[in-house]
């Protein structure tokens, strides 16, 4: 099943969790096949913390999505 494209208002954190809880996964679950840890996580997903560009790509990776640029 294709994801819905996401709005452009979606702030990161919210993305992260959508993604995590479309695919059924703990934040313990995600962190054990991401490497990234758990209180990062919920950090990121609260929005009290912002994911560099290498961790946000392992985060992604997990889920089988990219990080897309586009130019106005």
């Amino acid at each position: 099943m294709p994801r819905k494209p996401l709005k452009r208002s979606t702030a990161l954190g919210q993305i992260i969790t959508d993604l995590r809880m479309e695919e059924g996964l703990s934040t313990t679950e995600l962190s054990k096949a991401s490497g990234v840890s758990a209180t990062l996580i919920s950090g990121y997903e609260r929005g009290k913390v912002s994911p560099n560009w290498k961790t946000l790509e392992k985060l992604l990776d997990v889920f089988g999505c990219e990080v897309e640029i586009v130019k106005k």
